[in-house]
């Protein structure tokens, strides 16, 4: 399943989203994306069915739009990300419903905008006399997709200014022809019948098509908590108010009948009613409504494409989205291609019926995500989610038989060949060393795997399931400005902030160090012309990068400006002048007996001299000969040698007489990275000055430290989960991180440790580090908290059981597995049918229910310092004390006392004690609340 790796996004997350969109540019977007042609080519058909019933009709379409919108508000905020349901059921777990409700909205998408690019090229030739229908509308396609191409900014400041321009001219129409209405064209309210009035709000619907695409393009809202709601219940209540003056208006002026034989009924009215350039008005509104609908709606369908094409459900070239513009390039070119070419070669105005299918599909997928959410997470009832989805499937089998079939039927034929085309891919034959490998699968976070083996002959197994983890974010790649030469001893870039960053030099790692400030460094580098430099970088948590690459160009042959500098000479070595690589430097600065001034040619081979140093040079002094030092004791599990030696000088490592690359000491120390030892391994440093060399050193490898064994996680975390367990050795400190947060340690007591108290969400990242006296620290792979199982009904036993009863019966979810146990001894299990569940032969006799233990009592009232709570409970009994639900301790009451202590208390705590003596049934609880 996917949240994508920008996804992830976790409830309430807007990850790899900055928002471009405010509340009221959301509000206003939505509002625009929803009044379109939809009241000009829809109104006629609707009238049709049910005539002076079209606005109760109307309304019922609106209260199904506000349900599903409510819904789909509490899954936006809490899930901000780019998809709308087609995203939130892979989150909840259902891959395969995910692609039924994006293939639904990607086909409506794709009929839709066809149509529209028809209906503008319609008004256009009313406006353009004579002009080609297909050709017009290839080029409204063409010239909305280069909008679109723009990203969302430009397209929803078009959508807008389109939208209150029609506010003016609806607003003319309705102000001139209202005068002319005729109450008597309003009754009956309910037309024909009820029927006739579904019928009516089945076929307008289309119209309330567009409230939803805040949440399809989640990621692109600032502060989708509030905004989203905001926005799509604002933006319904706008439309409606809308639809029912301009419609209302309509019907008064020309009555029901008129209506439903025209295909322009607002054109019609204003003619009757007035005539003049109300037409006009009209006929231009509907040609910029039906452009506002083109750009809405290649928008959205090809945001949807996008994210399909992220989750592996499209191919993943429609996935890229431009560098600089963030638009998903070619999933708008392939709609605009695919849409070109049926607008000229299908006749799409048939398959209207076909996306109203679709999109009562999708809306009805959306009310069922809604369901998933949990209590906590919504803001409205879940019965508003039963009456989207009832509602929705009214209208659905209110549509033509043939619309809902075909769409429906096309639906499960893709859906299939994506099942037969996974049933290809992960199949897979067990190696002689019991391997078995599938490659070449698409996974997003979230899918569900599950495994089953067989040997010929034999049944399959049961299967073993898992839940694909998120993948690593990839760091941003490393920049290396400027360019290298083979004079330069210092590389520098940028790269994330806090990034670690490593240089190599033709496959060689050099030096990891860590981007500050978004800038990172490596010094002490020996380069070659024609050496290859890569560069890559990674943050905590993330993937490496790419590399970055540069090759080493020759060193500059270019003579520099002479340059006169005075350097003091103290009396060390340490304080030599610093020269650039290769060059030559005669005479030896620091061999004078006596004070003296002395200028020092620097030049390099084939080169003049570039620049004259004058020094005054420190009196006479014997010189010392330093010997470098190689720091601690080194092992085999080491990658990284270091000690000092004087500045400036150059240290050659060596592992068994092999060098390893120069390496320069800066402020006395040096550090040779990148090693692969073993233990024995003789390692050597020598240190010089040019061809001076000032010493050595040596040392061997020692063995590596012992390596605690990795910890492990017992099964699979859900966020229902209170307690996390594992396995680890006994005695070992073991520490639970959760999100990169560390947990209080535990020791692992006969092998298993746990921890508990743990409050989880779905997503979190969990890894635990084990560490065994003096061994060095393990870690086990990452984990991602999986969402909570569902959990099957209660069942239900019927009527009073009595001794003399050889048959138990009771009612449980259809279909569920029931085990019915005596005294803990389980009978055969049964299958409850219909509801009912049946176990008979049951013949051990019903013993009386046992006497329950006494309620225990706490002492006083507990405070956030105490350590230790007590209280009285029966003689001899067992007392458990639970804090927030989770057992501290099990002690007895000695005396009718008990005392349970090493607590450590919070404010709001709750404390709750039960007590169980020999032969006799848990006590009810007694509890307290920490103050």
């Amino acid at each position: 399943m996917a949240i994508s790796k920008n996804d992830p996004l976790l409830p309430g997350s807007s990850k790899g989203s900055k928002g471009n969109i405010g509340k009221m540019t959301a509000l206003l977007l939505t509002s625009a994306m929803m009044v379109g042609t939809g009241i000009f080519t829809t109104l006629g058909a609707a009238t049709e069915k049910a005539h002076s019933g079209i606005l109760i009709a109307m309304i019922i379409g609106a209260v199904i739009a506000l349900l599903t919108g409510i819904n789909a508000a509490q899954l936006g905020i809490n899930y901000p990300q780019e998809g709308g349901a087609f995203i939130w059921m892979r989150i909840f777990g259902y891959p395969t419903i995910s692609f039924i409700a994006g293939i639904s909205y990607f086909m409506k998408g794709i009929v839709t905008i066809g149509i529209e690019s028809l209906g503008f090229a319609k008004y256009s030739e009313q406006v353009f006399h004579g002009v080609p229908i297909t050709i017009v509308a290839s080029i409204a396609l063409l010239v909305v997709a280069t909008i679109n191409f723009f990203g969302i900014a430009p397209t929803s400041k078009v959508l807008i200014s389109i939208f209150f321009t029609n506010l003016i001219l609806l607003g003319l129409y309705v102000g001139f022809t209202i005068p002319k209405v005729k109450m008597s064209n309003f009754t009956p309210v309910f037309g024909p019948g009820i029927a006739a009035v579904l019928g009516g709000a089945g076929t307008f619907f289309w119209a309330w098509d567009g409230f939803q695409r805040v949440a399809i393009m989640a990621n692109e809202i600032k502060n989708p908590r509030k905004t989203i709601p905001f926005a799509i219940i604002g933006g319904i209540s706008i439309a409606a108010v809308i639809y029912l003056i301009v419609a209302g208006t309509t019907l008064g002026v020309l009555g029901a009948s008129a209506i439903g034989k025209s295909d322009e009924p607002l054109f019609l009215g204003g003619k009757k009613a007035i005539g003049g350039f109300i037409p006009i008005v009209i006929l231009s509104s509907a040609w910029i409504l039906a452009f506002s609908d083109l750009l809405g709606d290649l928008m959205t369908t090809s945001k949807l494409g996008h994210s399909m094409a992220n989750e592996h459900e499209l191919p993943y070239l429609l996935g890229i989205v431009h560098k600089r513009l963030k638009t998903p390039q070619y999933m708008v070119l392939l709609l605009t291609v695919v849409i070109i070419v049926l607008v000229n070669l299908v006749p799409l105005r048939k398959l209207l019926p076909v996306a109203s299918t679709c999109t009562l599909i999708w809306y009805v997928i959306t009310n069922i995500a809604t369901l998933k959410i949990n209590k906590e997470k919504r803001f409205a009832w879940p019965v508003t989610a039963w009456f989207g989805i009832i509602a929705c499937l009214a209208l659905l089998f209110s549509l033509p038989l043939w619309s809902t079939l075909g769409a429906v039927g096309f639906v499960i034929i893709l859906t299939g060949i994506r099942w037969l085309i996974i049933r290809v891919v992960e199949k897979s034959v067990v190696d002689a060393g019991g391997n078995w490998t599938v490659s070449g699968l698409t996974l997003a976070q979230g899918d569900i795997i599950s495994v089953t083996a067989q040997y010929a002959g034999e049944k399959e197994s049961t299967a073993v399931i898992t839940i694909v983890a998120a993948a690593a974010i990839q760091t941003t790649a490393p920049v290396i400005p400027g360019t290298v030469t083979a004079v330069d001893t210092t590389i520098s870039g940028k790269a994330p902030t806090g990034a670690n960053v490593v240089l190599s030099v033709n496959g060689v790692a050099q030096s990891a160090v860590t981007a500050n400030g978004g800038n990172w460094i490596v010094p002490c580098l020996v380069l070659t012309e024609g050496d290859i430099v890569s560069v890559t970088a990674q943050s905590v948590g993330e993937r490496i990068s790419m590399a970055a690459t540069t090759i080493v160009t020759p060193a500059p042959s270019h003579i520099r400006e002479s340059v006169i500098r005075k350097i003091e000479i103290p009396q060390s070595v340490d304080e030599t002048v610093k020269v650039p690589s290769k060059s030559t430097v005669n005479p030896e600065p620091f061999q004078t007996e006596k004070p003296v001034i002395e200028e020092v040619e620097i030049a390099q081979p084939d080169c003049d001299i570039i620049s004259t140093v004058v020094m005054t040079l420190g009196p006479s002094v014997p010189l010392k000969t330093v010997v470098p030092e190689i720091n601690g004791t080194v092992t085999a599990a080491d990658t990284i040698v270091s000690g000092k030696a004087p500045s400036g000088a150059n240290v050659v490592l060596s592992v068994n007489g092999k060098a390893q690359p120069v390496v320069e000491a800066t402020g006395g120390k040096w550090a040779v990275m990148g090693l692969v030892l073993t233990e024995g391994d003789v390692i050597s440093i020598t240190a010089k000055y040019g061809v001076k060399t000032l010493g050595t050193a040596s040392t061997i490898v020692a063995s590596a430290p012992s390596q605690t064994i990795i910890p492990s996680i017992f099964g699979i975390v859900t966020e229902a989960d209170k307690t996390i367990s594992g396995k680890a050795p006994s005695g070992t400190n073991v520490v639970l991180n959760i999100n990169g947060e560390a947990q209080p340690a535990v020791i692992a007591n006969g092998g298993i440790w746990t921890v508990s108290g743990l409050n989880l969400a779905q997503g979190d990242s969990i890894s635990v580090t084990a560490q065994f006296g003096d061994e060095t620290v393990n870690t086990s792979s990452i984990m991602t908290v999986a969402p909570a199982p569902l959990q099957t009904g209660e069942p239900v036993i019927s009527g009073i059981i009595t001794a003399a009863d050889s048959t138990v019966s009771g009612t449980a979810p259809s279909g569920a597995n029931v085990v019915l146990s005596i005294n803990g001894k389980s009978k055969a299990a049964v299958v409850a049918t219909s509801g009912k569940i049946i176990s008979t032969g049951v013949t051990t006799k019903v013993a009386p229910a046992p006497v329950q233990t006494a309620e225990p009592v706490i002492s006083g009232i507990v405070k956030t310092a105490d350590t230790t709570v007590s209280g009285t409970a029966p003689c001899g009994a067992n007392v458990m004390l639970s804090v927030n639900e989770v057992p501290q301790s099990e002690v007895a009451a000695i005396g009718g006392n008990w005392i349970v202590s090493s607590l450590i208390l919070k404010q709001g705590d709750v404390i709750s004690v039960t007590a169980q003596s020999a032969g006799e049934t848990v006590s009810n609880k007694a509890t307290t609340v920490v103050i």
